[in-house]
């Protein structure tokens, strides 16, 4: 899409909000959120790979629902303040795919000796091939696994989190189609439809799903058009955020609870990322002393993202969590996982450099 088309005159209604939206300050605990989503996801995935009860502090869909909408509220915040499709693509890409490609790449290598292929036949095998070709394309439902890996283990996947990913980079294709329209229309409009939008097509595929009792209709809830609304509550969150800090406590109370109950009833599924985006928007931005500490925080929970998932599955197919038991096993893994992520974020620094 051409940056000319996205920088059109915007409708007087989009100006304003954009106005308001670029008149608050900008300080935000973002970092220090994503943080504790991350280490929870560390947590909860550890728990369901070893087969012990979860006991993180927040479960994987919760965790989902929040990265979603950050990613939702900051990209489009960002986008609707500098406009242009092809900066906004390659400011994407080069954050995104290297250190995603990295670890693909070096997961095939790397976990060789796990597998219980001799060498020749496991780089021979065309399913490492596929799981290559698959994930590097951010396509993971297509090949999960590679050839006699964690066979053993009670997760077979090798990064069972990757599926988020296509999702995100779908949200990111369309982001600057969004933008236009809600430059030439009133944001909120236009939000509010994309919300109202995939509600239907969430209710729609959970019904298909019950009804005929096959599981790619709760597959395909699970992508684009479902959790766009996590999105579009970010997006939502965006424009009204000045409205939001107006009444920060009320509105934190009313978005715990919201997300609280439709987390117990699934039913009000479809309501749940309201709940999610004025907890976040509270959270991130109505404490000056949380943004301070946020600010000194380096952003790597990208990379533990990235690399928890096959790091576990590796301790766990060597026995380590069988030998020393899951606190100290889990520790160790911890220390492996924040060690790998610095390292992979400074060699994609250097390769972006």
């Amino acid at each position: 899409m051409p940056d000319s088309a996205l920088s059109a005159a915007p409708h007087p209604g989009a100006r304003s909000e954009a106005s308001a939206s670029a008149a608050l300050p900008h300080h935000n605990a973002v970092t220090l959120i994503r943080w504790f989503f991350a280490l929870s996801l560390v947590c909860f995935h550890a728990c369901l790979i070893t087969g012990r009860p979860i006991f993180s502090p927040v479960k994987g869909h919760a965790i989902v629902s929040v990265f979603f909408t950050l990613s939702g509220m900051l990209t489009f915040e960002g986008f609707m303040r500098h406009p242009g499709a092809r900066s906004f693509y390659r400011r994407r890409l080069l954050r995104i795919f290297p250190p995603y490609a990295i670890v693909i790449v070096l997961s095939v290598i790397l976990l060789a000796p796990l597998s219980t292929l001799p060498a020749a036949d496991y780089f021979r095998s065309g399913a490492t091939w596929r799981y290559l070709a698959s994930n590097i394309t951010f396509l993971n439902f297509l090949s999960p696994t590679l050839p006699g890996l964690f066979g053993g283990n009670l997760i077979h996947a090798v990064n069972s989190s990757l599926w988020t990913m296509k999702v995100e980079v779908a949200f990111y294709i369309v982001l600057p189609l969004i933008a236009l329209a809600a430059r030439r229309w009133r944001p909120a409009a236009v939000v509010a439809a994309l919300y109202l939008l995939s509600v239907a097509y969430y209710l729609s595929m959970t019904h298909l799903a019950l009804s005929t009792g096959l599981e790619r209709y709760a597959m395909l809830r699970r992508q684009l058009p479902g959790e766009l609304m996590y999105f579009a509550a970010g997006m939502g969150a965006a424009l009204l955020r000045r409205r939001i800090l107006e009444h920060p406590l009320p509105l934190l109370i009313a978005g715990v609870v919201i997300w609280a109950v439709a987390a117990v009833l699934t039913n009000l599924r479809p309501v749940e990322p309201v709940g999610v985006a004025l907890t976040l928007t509270v959270a991130a931005y109505s404490s000056r002393r949380l943004a301070d500490i946020s600010v000194r925080v380096p952003n790597l929970t990208y990379e533990v993202f990235l690399i928890h998932f096959p790091l576990l599955q590796s301790l766990v197919a060597l026995g380590l969590f069988s030998a020393l038991g899951f606190v100290p096993a889990f520790l160790i893994a911890l220390a492996c996982i924040l060690l790998l992520a610095t390292l992979l974020h400074r060699l994609c620094r250097a390769i972006a450099a």
